[in-house]
Order: C-alpha cells, then sequence, then structure tokens
C-alpha cells in the first residue's frame, strides 16, 4: 500500500508518523493484500508478493517488483528485481492507470452508499478541503480522539494538492493521524456531464497526487454535488472506488456565519434524536467553511458521544478492513512525491497566507418538485 523505500527510510529519521496500522504485527492479509501499508505477508499458496501489493503467483507476481519482505518471490519462479522508474510522472501523467483494481472486501463498487451497516455508527464526513481551517479542524478531532473521513479535491482554486506544500502537509497529517482520505475528484465537476473519458481523467489525477503524497491512492469517493447516475456508477466500478452519498446533509455550506450555524445544529439535533440501536449516518460536512471548522464540528462530536452514537470513519461505518481503503503505489510509480515537514501549518498560519476561496464547492438546493437536487456552481 505504501511507497516502500522512501518511506520505511523517512520514518527512520522520526519526521513522519506511521498510519495505526503500520504497527500492526505481520500476518497473511484479508483479501490477498500484502506489502508496507498493512505490513500482511502472502501465504504459501499465492506467495508472491507483487509492486502493486497483491499476492499470488507467477511472473505477474513474482518477477519485477515482487516485495521479499512481504512473501517468498522465489517461490513462484520470479526474481526480485526491482522495477526502475524511466522518467518522473506529474499527477497529469495518468501514469497509476494500469496499476491493478482488484475488487475485494464485502463493500458495494459502483452502488452509491448512503447508510452503515450497524446501527449506532455515524461516520463524521469532510469535502472539499483542504483548506485553511482543517487544520483547526484536525485539532478538534485529536482533541476528541475521533476519526474522520475527508473527500479530498485535487485542485479546486489554490494550487494542486501535492504541489503546494501546505496541502500536502495537511493531507498527510490527517492520514497519518488515522483519518481516512478518499477522493472528490480533481475539479470538483458535476460527473454525470463529462464523458466517460473525461470522469476517468478526473479519478487518475486524483489518484496520483495522493500517491505523490502518501504512496498510495483511495478505494473510496464521494461525487462532487452528489450527482451521480448509471454511466458515472459504471465508470467509477470499473476504477474500483466505493461511492460514498450521505443520509444526513447538514447543510453547512448554507450556514457559514455565528448567526446561521445553529441550523446545521439542528439539522444534526433532528437526526440524531433517533435511537442508536435503530439508526445510523453518514454525515455531510464540509471543511473549507470556518464554522464547520470552529463550531459545528465539536458540536456534532459532542452530541454523538452525549446520545450514545459511535464515531467512526467511512470505512469502519462499512464494515471494511483498513487495508482495502487504499491501493498501492510502486515507488517507480510516485512523480513528484515530496517529503512533510515533522507538522502540517496551522489555520492561523494558513489564514495569514491570504489564500483564495475555493473555487467549486457544494453548494446546491432542493427542487421541491423533485426528488433530485438542483446544483449550484459557484
Amino acid at each position: 500500500m505504501h511507497y516502500r523505500t522512501f518511506f520505511t527510510a523517512f520514518l527512520a529519521t522520526g519526521l513522519v508518523t506511521a498510519h495505526p496500522y503500520h504497527h500492526a504485527k505481520r500476518a497473511v492479509g484479508p483479501g490477498g493484500s500484502c506489502g508496507p501499508a498493512n505490513g500482511y505477508t502472502c501465504p504459501s499458496s499465492a506467495p508472491c508478493c507483487s509492486q502493486w501489493g497483491y499476492c499470488g503467483s507467477g511472473s505477474e507476481y513474482c518477477a519485477a517488483g515482487c516485495q521479499p519482505n512481504f512473501g517468498n518471490c522465489d517461490a513462484g519462479g520470479g526474481s526480485t528485481t526491482t522495477q526502475s522508474p524511466t522518467s518522473s510522472p506529474t499527477p497529469r501523467s495518468g501514469s497509476v492507470r494500469d496499476i491493478p483494481r482488484p475488487k475485494i472486501g464485502s463493500v458495494p463498487y459502483g452502488s452509491v452508499i448512503v447508510n452503515c451497516v450497524r446501527n449506532g455508527d455515524i461516520a463524521l464526513t469532510f469535502d472539499d478541503g483542504p483548506y485553511i481551517y482543517t487544520p483547526h479542524l484536525l485539532d478538534v478531532l485529536a482533541q476528541y480522539n475521533v476519526k474522520a473521513t475527508f473527500f479530498v479535491v485535487g485542485s479546486n482554486g489554490n494550487g494542486d494538492i501535492d504541489q503546494v506544500a501546505q496541502w500536502s502537509d495537511i493531507i498527510r497529517r490527517a492520514y497519518n493521524e488515522g483519518h481516512q482520505i478518499a477522493s472528490h475528484t480533481w475539479t470538483h465537476p458535476d460527473l454525470t456531464t463529462l464523458s466517460s473519458e473525461a470522469r476517468r481523467e478526473e479519478m487518475y489525477k486524483t489518484e496520483q497526487a495522493l500517491a505523490n503524497i502518501l504512496g498510495v491512492f483511495p478505494t473510496y469517493m464521494r461525487p462532487p454535488y452528489l450527482a451521480i447516475d448509471s454511466a458515472s456508477e459504471a465508470d467509477l466500478a470499473n476504477l474500483g472506488y466505493h461511492v460514498i452519498s450521505t443520509n444526513l446533509d447538514t447543510k453547512d455550506y448554507a450556514n457559514d456565519s455565528p448567526e446561521l450555524i445553529g441550523n446545521s445544529e439542528r439539522t444534526f439535533d433532528e437526526a440524531t434524536a433517533s435511537d442508536p440501536g435503530s439508526a445510523s449516518y453518514i454525515v455531510l460536512n464540509h471543511d473549507i467553511h470556518r464554522e464547520t471548522a470552529y463550531t459545528l464540528a465539536e458540536y456534532e462530536i459532542r452530541r454523538v458521544q452525549s446520545r450514545g452514537y459511535r464515531p467512526v470513519t467511512v470505512g469502519e461505518c462499512l464494515g471494511d478492513n483498513p487495508a482495502n481503503w487504499y491501493r498501492s503505489v510502486p515507488q517507480a510509480q510516485l512523480g513528484t512525491f515530496n517529503l512533510a515537514p515533522q507538522s502540517a501549518p496551522s489555520s492561523e498560519d494558513l489564514a495569514a497566507q491570504g489564500f483564495a476561496p475555493p473555487a467549486r464547492t457544494c453548494n446546491y438546493v432542493e427542487d421541491p418538485n423533485s426528488a433530485q437536487k438542483l446544483f449550484a456552481l459557484v
């Protein structure tokens, strides 16, 4: 799941904190996954851990790029030669497009998901970042020891996430603190208005940028504006994505002021008045809004705890093993990979740097005459 040489060496310097499940005792992985990101090894029946992080036999798994620390590359008759990069791909190169995308685990691929599988779970999610308020939100989550899911946009008016050090640092901090990182596309378009090729490019570019930052890219995504159709579902299924929507929209985007944020709090209160034994929620928030990061998130956490719900990531809410949340990217496929400093910038630091608001955000209104949403591109 992770870049091997760079990440392992950099952990040794103490400048990066390992993701929690990197420290798990090595064991045979579920669903045939293996490699340094999850620490899983391969069984004797499928002895070779390929450069892509999956167990098998034969030259596809045991030859170039086979990872001997997580399997027996000799058992499959292949060599342990490491694949050498021929170039340094940028996020726009699409070099991740040839990575195998096996559909492992029990969570559906391509179909829209709106509910957790276990009553009592609440998955707090945050869309459209990273932005200047995200560090403060991470501070709040850390204060309460709550893990959330961030659906990040690759390029949304303030530079590409792997080219602007501040955004890379924030994403890496969130990941290292145990939060789930997921895709919200590259430029936040309505996917239903794009061609199949354009939809794929939106996903590929985001994958490459996240791989450049983390060494992995996610198997979870949320379509911008929650807009989805059968053609989009088919493309996302082929790319190996779990498509996440929501069953609790706080409409924080319409209430981003001290005077209005109480509307979002009341929406959250009304939903969570339900008995935790008979309800679960995937909550839609946006970390690009100040009141969400500074007021609403803490309110939601305290409400969740007081009502007896369990705050979880989307992956946990769906009963998915953390090893399935990401796909590994070989070191040779990492383009402009940069090493983060020890700590990400604070919200105060970022506010002083004058970043513009994100170019496109999830503002939408309900059509009273239709079950569909009307999407306002801003």
